[in-house]
């Protein structure tokens, strides 16, 4: 079947399974079937460790004959562990530190259908100082009746002189005015959630975060209660060069800045308080960059429950995460994120859902991996379950001109930053339905990141905007909330084996955010 933009075929029904090559005229060349590997996360995020996991994620990845490559100081061939769109295997022990080319091959076509390769890095992990400060032992009492931020604050300041530590908070309700700050390698770690409680008391005026650290610190096995709050645990936010490195393990959060007997001009105040923070309040996590891990948490706020900027090679897996009033959870300017086995909930009437995004002001959010979450109870705003969102864009219109990857455009686009890492989308004439990143740009000047299939001319139409791409919505289930959609721009997505009970389905919206130079658009598909 045959148009202007587009060719379609049947594989023929006797076909085995396998990969597959196909021409077009005698010219072009593609094989059916062969793995794509979007991204690689290591224990490390971004980085794996010699006897540590790999995961690979991407399509057509194969099953139990399926096998990993990797070359560079050595070359190994590893059996991996399948499951959908997701391989996994354990590096060697002895595995030579360095530089890797890995590959993916599903066991189907031969030789011509490994994957493309990515490059992993392979690294011993940062090791951060183990001396143990008890701030028993500098005085703090625990028992809930005098300030013991004084006595927290020595111990994390004295860590930090030596370069990292651990402070340990034995078991105990820890009364804390102000902010905690946390150095960097440094530890803040309780008994277990049920036995260390550290605990703010309620004021008109809360510290702008409970817990704050920048980069390289972890808060692990204890409780934070708090009324009136603004932010929670905060980290840098991936927009800063240091940012990451980031964990937070077995951590209990209950903030509730609504607790007790308000009055109505009193909920009022503190709601339109939290408002000026973000549309959606307070967030009981905030936090971004490189080897973000959040795990096994249990998370209660006022607000958003979550907000990742610029994550990198981040887990958040088997956490609760509960949204407050006006709440909702944005995971945004992604690159490399696994989302899983996580319930994700409204705890308000007010309570909303939150998605994957460039809001954040990213040009890019991609490959994120969210499977075997259990979302619901999300009753205000559109009640969005998990929403791609962005908006805005430097340009659409036409080509002047085309030369490989240069092209020159009919008008200079609006550059109120560096777009770089946007996507390029052809949308009508010839050429369309291509979809390529932007390298760089100067005035109506544009180079794309790879050669075009099928070059424009005068009848293209492109639009350059925030990309989103390669997000693996698997075996998730969602209930009493609203729809699974895409906006605009988001792409080669995979929405597979998810269950829904009274909510609004599973859509794809064509949209554009802002009219530039013809009327603005929405239509379902």
């Amino acid at each position: 079947q045959a148009s202007d933009t587009s060719l379609k075929f049947v594989v023929p029904a006797t076909s085995k399974p396998g990969v597959y090559a196909y021409r077009l005229n005698d010219t072009a060349v593609g094989l059916l079937n062969r793995p794509r590997i979007h991204w690689l996360q290591g224990d490390d995020g971004v980085q794996a460790r010699p006897g540590g996991r790999l995961d690979l994620f991407g399509v057509n990845l194969g099953g139990d004959g399926a096998i990993v490559r990797l070359q560079g100081a050595q070359t190994r061939r590893l059996k991996a562990a399948s499951a959908a769109c997701r391989l996994t295997v354990t590096l060697p022990a002895d595995l030579p530190l360095g530089d890797y080319q890995v590959q993916a091959h599903s066991g189907l076509g031969g030789p011509q259908a490994w994957s493309r390769p990515l490059r992993l890095t392979v690294a011993r992990p940062e090791t951060w100082p183990t001396k143990v400060y008890n701030v028993r032992d500098l005085g703090a009492e625990g028992v809930g009746e005098r300030d013991d931020a004084p006595v927290i604050q020595a111990a994390l300041d004295a860590a930090g002189q030596a370069g990292g530590g651990i402070v340990l908070l034995p078991r105990g309700r820890y009364v804390v005015t102000g902010t905690l700050t946390i150095p960097p390698r440094t530890v803040l770690r309780g008994d277990s959630a049920a036995d260390t409680c550290l605990c703010w008391p309620d004021t008109d005026e809360p510290p702008k975060e409970m817990i704050r650290g920048t980069n390289r610190f972890a808060v692990e096995d204890l409780t934070v209660y708090a009324a009136n709050h603004q932010h929670v645990i905060v980290g840098d936010t991936g927009d800063k060069p240091d940012a990451g490195h980031i964990a937070l393990r077995r951590v209990v959060i209950r903030a509730n800045a609504y607790r007790g007997h308000l009055k109505e001009e009193q909920v009022d105040q503190r709601f339109r308080a939290s408002l000026k923070l973000s549309t959606g309040g307070g967030d009981s996590i905030r936090a971004g960059g490189p080897d973000v891990v959040i795990e096994d948490c249990d998370v209660l706020g006022s607000g958003r429950a979550i907000y990742l900027s610029r994550v990198t090679g981040g887990r958040v897996t088997g956490c609760r995460l509960a949204n407050g009033r006006w709440g909702w959870y944005c995971l945004s300017g992604s690159s490399g994120l696994v989302v899983e086995n996580n319930q994700i909930v409204g705890a308000d009437l007010m309570s909303t859902g939150g998605g994957l995004n460039c809001l954040d002001g990213s040009n890019a959010s991609e490959n994120v991996y969210y499977a075997g979450n259990k979302v619901g109870m999300m009753h205000g705003w559109d009640r969005e379950s998990m929403t791609s969102d962005a908006g805005g864009g430097p340009y659409i219109g036409g080509i002047v001109k085309a030369d490989g990857t240069a092209l020159t455009l009919a008008s200079e686009p609006k550059w109120d930053r560096d777009w770089s890492g946007a996507g390029v989308f052809f949308l009508d004439g010839k050429g369309a339905g291509q979809v390529r990143r932007l390298a760089k740009h100067s005035g109506a000047e544009i180079t794309l990141d790879r050669p075009l299939d099928v070059a424009p001319d005068a009848t293209t139409v492109i639009t350059i905007t925030q990309y989103q791409g390669h997000y693996l919505l698997l075996g998730n289930e969602f209930a009493d909330c609203g729809a699974v959609q895409f906006y605009g721009t988001a792409i080669e997505n995979v929405v597979a084996g998810n269950r829904g009970q009274r909510m609004s389905g599973f859509s794809a919206w064509a949209l554009w955010y802002h009219e530039i130079g013809r009327a603005s658009c929405r239509e379902r598909v």
